[in-house]
């Protein structure tokens, strides 16, 4: 699924740096970090099948993926939060992802202890 494609003469290389908009699923296998996805169902901008398109595609390359889909959101209401349901599902994904990545560097710090990895940083 490729970035949004410029049209007009060289816009993509003004926008991109390249002829051809990125293509992001071929770097899905990167994610190394619980990524929640949520579709608006009222969302014109990017529709729920989208949205299911990029989980089922970070599914099947072995993302920590979850998704939710919220009635009548929009896309303004997911960026601006003027919706409660979005807004509310913005932050019980956010304190579930917290969650994780605590635990997460919990066996991290294990496996450092004995001395199976060494920090990266």
């Amino acid at each position: 699924y490729p970035n949004h494609f410029h049209s007009e003469a060289g816009g993509n290389m003004r926008h991109y740096g390249t002829p051809e908009p990125p293509e992001y699923t071929s770097r899905y296998h990167l994610l190394d970090m619980p990524v929640h996805l949520i579709a608006g169902l009222g969302d014109k901008l990017i529709g729920p099948t989208n949205v299911l398109r990029h989980y089922e595609c970070m599914k099947n390359n072995g993302v920590d993926v979850s998704i939710e889909s919220i009635e009548h959101c929009g896309h303004a209401d997911f960026t601006c939060g003027l919706h409660h349901m979005a807004l509310n599902g913005i932050l019980a994904s956010v304190d579930n992802m917290h969650d994780k990545l605590i635990a997460k560097r919990e066996v991290l710090k294990e496996l450092q202890k004995k001395k199976l990895i060494t920090p990266h940083f």
